[in-house]
C-alpha cells in the first residue's frame, strides 16, 4: 500500500485495451533518453487504451467543473527507469476542453483535444475518435462486445495491463507520476476495427496488425503527487 496521500481520483468506465507488439527499432529515438524500452518476448508493445472518465476530482474537493464526464483515448508504449517498470504516453486524446487545458498544462502530460463518441446498445460498443493536426488526421473507429467471463490473467496479460507508473519530460526535467488501483478484472473481446490510423509515426503495418484486446467495466484509479527523477539527460 502506498504510504503517501494521493492528490486525484477518477472513475474509468468501459475501458477496452489494445495491444500491438512492434520490432523494438520502430521506437527509436521516441523515447526521453533516459527511459528505457520494457521488451516482452523481445517485442516493444504499443497500446491504445480507450475509456470514460467520471468524477475526476481533486483531494477534498467536488468533480472538476467540464471534468465530471468525457472519453479519453491514449497512446502509450512500455518503459523502464532504474528498474522500475511504467508507461511513456505517445498521446493522450480527451473530448473535454477543461481537461486537455488543465492536464498539458505547462506540456506536463501530451494531451490533446479530439472529437471522441462511444454509444452503448446493450452489451455491443461503438467508439469513434478523429484528432487532427497539421500533420494529418489520427482517428480509430471500432465495435466490440465483451465476451460475459473475468479471465484469469496470463503473465503477458498482467505485463501489459498492470502498471503503476508513468514518465513524462516537459522541458529538461523527467517526471514520475504513480498511481494506485486495485488489480484488473480483464474480460476477452470481440469486435471489429474499421478505421485506424493512431501512432501515425509508425509504420502503416501496425494498422495490419490484429491487436491482443482486453475489456474491464470500471476502475477506480488514485493519483500520487509527481516525482522528479534525477540524472536527467539531454539531447
Amino acid at each position: 500500500m502506498d504510504r503517501r496521500k494521493w492528490i486525484m481520483s477518477q472513475q474509468l468506465q468501459d475501458v477496452l485495451f489494445l495491444h500491438w507488439a512492434v520490432p523494438a527499432d520502430w521506437l527509436c529515438g521516441m523515447l526521453p533518453p533516459e527511459l528505457e524500452l520494457d521488451l516482452y518476448g523481445g517485442k516493444a508493445w504499443i497500446s491504445a487504451v480507450l475509456f470514460k472518465a467520471r468524477d475526476t476530482h481533486i483531494r477534498g474537493m467536488p468533480a472538476v467543473p467540464g471534468m465530471r464526464t468525457f472519453l479519453q483515448l491514449n497512446v502509450r508504449t512500455y518503459v523502464r527507469y532504474d528498474n522500475r517498470r511504467g508507461v511513456y504516453f505517445f498521446s493522450m486524446d480527451a473530448n473535454s476542453l477543461a481537461a486537455v487545458q488543465t492536464a498539458s498544462l505547462g506540456s506536463f502530460l501530451p494531451y490533446r483535444q479530439a472529437r471522441i463518441e462511444m454509444v452503448k446498445q446493450g452489451t455491443r460498443i461503438r467508439f469513434k475518435s478523429r484528432h487532427s493536426e497539421a500533420h494529418g488526421i489520427e482517428e480509430i473507429e471500432l465495435v466490440y462486445e465483451p465476451q460475459a467471463a473475468i479471465i484469469e490473467p496470463a503473465p503477458l496479460e498482467i505485463w501489459l495491463t498492470e502498471r503503476y507508473s508513468l514518465w513524462t519530460k516537459p522541458g529538461n526535467r523527467l517526471y514520475r507520476l504513480d498511481i494506485g488501483h486495485l488489480p484488473w478484472r480483464l474480460q476477452y473481446v470481440k469486435g471489429e476495427i474499421t478505421e485506424n490510423s493512431l501512432a501515425g509515426f509508425l509504420p502503416e503495418q501496425l494498422h495490419r496488425l490484429r491487436p491482443v484486446t482486453h475489456y474491464s467495466s470500471s476502475m477506480e484509479v488514485l493519483f500520487y503527487p509527481p516525482t522528479i527523477e534525477k540524472n536527467v539527460k539531454n539531447r
